[in-house]
């Protein structure tokens, strides 16, 4: 299940006791074909500089993945090799609105009963 809004596209992967997931940063929007710019762009794999970018999230980089579980457990990576580069206090905030996001959604995926983990 993939779910996009405006700074970042997230795909889950449902399990019987956990949620997988990809995050993928929009870096910009191209015009779509309704003539309005809403045709998210990513940063592509292994780019060497910001002009480095793709339509296809099969071929853009990951911001962060991980699993969370049933439990409110989770294991969290950035990037391709645990590095995250943040610019600021507003990126700050959109790491914790993004890992908010993800963690809840994926609370709600699993139907979660746990009193508490997965409140907002």
């Amino acid at each position: 299940m993939i779910i996009t809004d405006e700074n970042f596209t997230v795909d889950y992967d449902v399990g019987s006791a956990w949620v997988n997931f990809k995050v993928y940063e929009i870096t910009g929007h191209q015009r779509g074909s309704t003539d309005k710019f809403d045709v998210p762009v990513y940063e592509a794999l292994d780019a060497k500089s910001s002009d480095d970018e793709t339509l296809d999230i099969n071929k853009a980089n990951i911001f962060m993945h991980g699993t969370i579980k049933w439990d409110g457990c989770s294991h969290l990576n950035f990037g391709q090799e645990g590095y995250l580069h943040i610019c600021g206090n507003r990126q700050i905030k959109l790491l914790k609105d993004i890992i908010d996001t993800v963690y809840f959604k994926c609370g709600e995926l699993m139907n979660s009963t746990l009193d508490g983990e997965f409140d907002k």
